[in-house]
């Protein structure tokens, strides 16, 4: 008998067992100790797919060659095996690809040993892999002392496996030699967990080249696990992989970090303890940009000794030792250079139109102002001043100082104060470097503006912010304050300004001066969120008279706010009814609804279709809530329109807006009144349409249907036609004419299919029975003719987006296409 060199191995472990099994067998003993079996199944380890065909071989008692085969199911069943120690081989032929054979040991007596002396049957799964995987790389060595990388030419690699069970009848194809330029690939791997790949040391010159062992995962039959490329270091310099773990500016796949303070500590984790004191570190070439400021361990701590550049690509290279003495190099470049963040930059000012587009004329007196993208330290002292480029520079601190400085927030205030050398019709700016709240420096910039032509101008007035914008919160009496550029001088006449209104009632009586300051105090109350504006006629100390001089602006505020609406619920819109609906606003204040109020309280409502839609009011105790409902007929939404009800949902909407003119009980009176400035929008129901007929195969009533869907060509000749709707039909107005003109059969040539209309239960579905059967083979259509829905049978549709679902159903054929019958 010949047998495979699989079994040579088989052979030589089972020689011993055998020789017993014949002693025993020789001296009677074999019959009182019995015999055992041994069972399981056999699958594909990586599907878990039972296998049939596996060739299972042992020895019996006589050192004869058994074999068996699983069955269909992969299972397996031995029996009559003497007591001991006994040996199996699993091989499978059957598949084209190969699959990896196994060798286990199976005693009766393990088992034995928890049944109390009595022996044991074994049943085990027995695991083979197909050898279909594959894996590839390149081998290279670093070459020491430079940056080289050559091919590690004939290399040898490894795959060894955690089951070591598992035989393979070719080993040539568990390991193979690299190329002359270093590429690799084995093939014919098991689809096995626990692979691991290893690499013989690699020797050239007189330099000895190591590379550490890598788990596999081999999982995919079709395309080879790629391992790239693979770099042998010398044992006699690093003795670890010059690496960096993890640093607070690398990603977690070693890409540079953007945005990185300019002032804060950068770390970096090394896989190795380094030597304190033995490390260098440059940046960008520089060592003086950085210092080291200690080794802990196997971390590297750098802290700016100056603050980094801003918006810089910085590239770091470390050398020094490791705690074992080896040297190490290591540049941080290309992808794994990190870029330090932006300045601190201006983005607005009050003499920029945009930035750095600059406008306006400033003079002494008049604050300029910078808003910058971080907070401001509001320490001066953090603040570096410099010569401009303008004809006048103003400085904020130091020997030259001729401005007052303040710092909020993000903003710097500068005022040019009488110190300044000013000039008219000439430019004034100021250069600065500020310091932020994070202790960061700003560059210096630069900033001008052009000065004033006139020496009469406005210095200051409450009618502005401190930003110098046009206050919208002045009070219906507040006191205006106004200081021109000139000390001596009379106010002879008052005017409102080109855009706004004058105050009403406003004479010149009401004005008085305090110093140089002009004091305006109105006479009347004036109206809320309102916009309102004055300018002077001033006669001067040398008699001169300036008319239309010193313009000022300002709008009232608006005590009385609308609190609160019902038209949302969670942050979405409430559908309303199309008719007969209401919704409820609360104001701040008590709104004067007696006949003799100033203002008669009035609902402005204006739908999509720019129609005014009418209303009545109904008011709580306090007069502070109204209820509101609606009496005119609102458009209604289409059925398709999206589900959620938000502020953009144009196919929802039909009010456009909805304001209030009013007067509160303490006399405010508003035109407009509206929510923050946006008016209330309102969104009604959806309108009536076909969702459901027989006559269109897989509807699902989750949509309309449509003029271009496709219709059946099989439909059955003594069947009714359904059609149903997505809400309930006005079948009271239905039935006071005929069911037969709302809907019906046509055939070709306009001839009416006689039919009996009938309605469902839930007045949602028409019937259309015809008398007598349909023809075979024939072409028919539906037609529907304005059906009304119930309750909204008068609504328009919401058609400013195109829609055309209203309360009635659309007249003509529902298909452009006829249905067929069988």
């Amino acid at each position: 008998m010949k047998f495979s060199l699989r079994f040579l191995l088989f052979l030589a472990t089972s020689l011993f067992a055998a020789v017993l099994c014949s002693c025993l067998r020789n001296s009677g003993l074999t019959d009182d100790i019995g015999t055992w079996s041994f069972s399981g199944v056999v699958v594909d380890g990586s599907t878990e797919k039972p296998l049939s065909g596996v060739r299972i071989e042992f020895l019996d008692s006589d050192g004869e060659v058994q074999s068996r085969i699983s069955d269909s199911n992969g299972k397996f069943f031995i029996d009559n095996i003497p007591y001991g120690e006994r040996s199996f081989i699993f091989t499978y032929d059957e598949a084209d690809t190969g699959y990896t054979s196994k060798k286990i040991i199976v005693a009766s007596y393990a088992e034995a040993s928890s049944l109390g002396g009595v022996i044991g049957d074994v049943s085990k799964i027995i695991r083979l892999y197909p050898l279909t995987g594959s894996v590839r790389g390149k081998l290279v060595y670093q070459y020491q002392g430079t940056e080289y990388q050559l091919p590690a030419r004939s290399a040898m690699v490894c795959v060894v496996f955690q089951d070591s069970s598992m035989l393979n009848a070719e080993p040539a194809t568990f390991s193979a030699v690299a190329d002359t330029l270093g590429n690799f690939e084995l093939k014919g791997l098991p689809l096995a967990p626990g692979g691991v790949i290893t690499f013989d040391n690699y020797a050239t010159g007189d330099k000895t080249y190591t590379l550490s062992s890598k788990s596999l995962n081999i999982v995919n039959i079709t395309v080879p696990e790629d391992l790239g490329r693979l770099v042998y270091t010398t044992t006699d310099s690093l003795g670890w992989s010059a690496t960096i773990l993890v640093s607070n500016v690398l990603s977690a796949d070693g890409y540079g970090r953007t945005g990185v303070s300019v002032i804060d500590t950068i770390w970096y984790k090394l896989p190795v303890e380094l030597q304190p004191g033995s490390v260098e570190v440059r940046v960008n070439e520089s060592a003086s940009s950085v210092i080291v400021s200690r080794v802990e361990d196997d971390t590297l701590f750098l802290i700016p000794a100056a603050q980094l550049p801003y918006d810089t690509l910085m590239e770091v290279k470390i050398s020094g030792f490791t705690e074992d003495g080896f040297q190490f190099d290591l540049t941080l470049d290309g992808i794994s250079r990190f870029r330090t963040e932006k300045s601190a930059h201006p983005v607005e000012a009050n003499f920029w139109s945009q930035p750095w587009v600059v406008t306006g004329r400033f003079g002494i007196g008049q604050a300029m102002w910078v808003r910058f993208s971080e907070e401001l330290d509001t320490a001066k002292s953090g603040y570096d001043w410099a010569t401009s480029s303008a004809s006048s520079t103003v400085f904020g601190s130091g020997v030259s100082a001729n401005a007052n400085v303040r710092i909020s927030g993000d903003t710097l205030f500068v005022t040019p104060d009488q110190r300044l050398s000013f000039a008219y019709n000439s430019t004034i700016g100021f250069n600065v470097m500020c310091r932020t709240v994070s202790g960061k420096y700003t560059a210096y910039f630069s900033f001008f503006a052009n000065t004033i032509e006139d020496p009469l101008y406005l210095v200051w007035t409450n009618t502005k912010d401190k930003m110098g914008r046009n206050r919208v919160d002045m009070g219906l009496r507040d006191t205006l304050k106004i200081l021109p550029s000139v000390s001596e001088f009379e106010v002879i006449g008052v005017s409102g300004t080109e855009s706004e209104l004058m105050p009403p009632g406003l004479m010149l009586s009401d004005i008085r001066l305090s110093g140089d300051t002009i004091i305006c105090v109105p006479s009347l109350s004036l109206l809320s969120d309102t916009s309102y504006g004055l300018d002077f006629d001033l006669q001067l100390s040398d008699g001169t008279i300036r008319r239309n001089v010193l313009p000022v602006s300002w709008s009232t505020k608006k005590n009385v706010f609308i609190v609160s609406t019902d038209t949302k619920r969670n942050g979405m819109y409430r559908p309303l009814a199309a008719i007969g609906d209401s919704f409820k606003v609360t104001f701040s204040e008590s709104i004067d609804t007696s006949i003799n109020a100033a203002v008669a309280f009035r609902v402005n409502i204006k739908d999509v279709k720019d129609a005014i839609r009418r209303s009545v009011v109904k008011w709580d105790k306090e007069c502070l809530t109204a209820t509101i409902r609606i009496i005119d007929t609102l458009p209604v939404a289409d059925f398709d329109a999206p589900a959620a009800y938000t502020a953009t949902a144009v196919h929802t909407k039909a009010v456009e807006s909805v304001t209030f003119d009013l007067v509160t009980r303490t006399g405010e009176q508003v035109i407009g009144c509206k929510p923050d400035g946006t008016p209330i929008s309102l969104h009604t129901e959806k309108g009536l349409c076909i969702i459901q007929t027989n006559i269109i195969p897989n509807l699902d009533g989750r949509t309309s249907v449509e003029k271009e869907f496709a219709p059946r060509s099989d439909f059955p000749l003594d069947s009714a036609v359904y059609l149903q709707f997505n809400r309930v039909l006005d079948t009271s107005a239905m039935r006071m004419d005929s069911l037969e003109i709302y809907a019906g059969i046509q055939k070709a040539g306009a001839v009416i299919v006689p039919a009996d209309i009938t309605m469902s239960s839930d007045r949602k579905t028409i019937r259309i029975m015809p008398e007598d059967h349909l023809d075979s083979r024939t072409e028919y259509y539906i037609w529907v003719r304005g059906v009304p829905a119930a309750k909204i049978s008068g609504a328009a549709a919401i058609n400013k987006h195109g829609g055309t679902f209203s309360g009635k159903s659309a007249s003509g054929y529902l298909l452009e296409r006829p249905f067929k019958t069988r």
